[in-house]
């Protein structure tokens, strides 16, 4: 998101594993394991978080919202 958005400092992910990508925050960042597994199902894949249902964008909205991270 970094690259994209230049949103935060730095493009590394406070986890410090990787960069700060959409895909990495929804999908991968230990960080928000719980918060993640809280909101989806393990197998929903990001193109659903991202171009999903209404329902769907919501589950995202409310997830990066719950999460902290800067937008």
């Amino acid at each position: 998101m970094f690259s994209k958005f230049h949103i935060g400092d730095t493009p590394v992910c406070h986890c410090g594993i990787a960069d700060m990508t959409v895909e990495h925050l929804l999908q991968h960042c230990p960080i928000h394991q719980k918060l993640r597994a809280e909101t989806w199902s393990a197998d929903t894949p990001v193109q659903e978080k991202i171009f999903g249902t209404l329902q769907s964008l919501r589950c995202t909205a409310d997830f990066i919202r719950s999460s902290g991270v800067p937008v």
